[in-house]
């Protein structure tokens, strides 16, 4: 993925680690926020889909990925469209419980791990937000943790179209710069593809 690491590879789907990991969450969730803590907000608005289709609408020429990429995301305009809508009103239903947000580290996945003889920590702080606690989850859930966190669905289907349309608004202005088809590039074309046939989000029977 483009610039952001791939969660729990080497071994941390073991159920060892998954606990380490969900005890560490825990510790966070219920600790004190720090005075002055920025809260969660959405990383697209409501004009995402519009600019992507305006910004698709002629070829790209800034590198041999170019073409491919836009003419990947224009072919997926509906779902981009229909991913915006659903996540702005989820983001909506999270903010309207702000009360029950807590401090959430954000990207909790393996590069920001440091297991030592105190056993594991989360460092890399530069994410933290108060936010729903699913902020934290979607690595755990995808572990096979979901019955011992028993997320709210909709705050869990929130954070994975915001990881997925996050991720689409990067690989976007990755492929519009100049490139050079650089190993980096093509990886991250594929995570481009990845993300673009997400169907389902966690939890959800159908499309969202």
């Amino acid at each position: 993925m483009a610039g952001r690491a791939e969660p729990h590879r080497g071994g941390g789907e073991r159920p060892r680690h998954v606990r380490e990991v969900e005890a560490a969450l825990a510790t966070l969730h219920a600790a004190t926020p720090p005075a002055g803590l920025r809260h969660w907000t959405p990383q697209v608005g409501p004009g995402f889909a519009g600019e992507l289709r305006t910004r698709t609408a002629r070829p790209w020429t800034s590198g041999p990925l170019a073409e491919e990429a836009r003419a990947a995301i224009a072919a997926h305009d509906a779902a981009i469209t229909r991913w915006t809508d659903r996540y702005l009103a989820l983001a909506d239903l999270a903010h309207s419980h702000r009360d029950q947000w807590v401090a959430t580290h954000g990207e909790p996945h393996n590069d920001n791990q440091v297991v030592g003889a105190c056993g594991l920590k989360l460092v890399d702080w530069e994410s933290l937000a108060l936010a729903p606690r699913e902020r934290d989850y979607a690595d755990l859930l995808a572990a096979g943790a979901g019955d011992r966190l028993r997320p709210d669905p909709a705050m869990g289907e929130l954070f994975a179209l915001d990881w997925r349309l996050s991720e689409i608004a990067e690989y976007a202005r990755w492929f519009a710069a100049p490139h050079t088809g650089t190993d980096d590039d093509h990886t991250a074309l594929e995570g481009l593809y990845e993300e673009l046939q997400q169907v389902t989000a966690p939890g959800q029977p159908g499309p969202p």
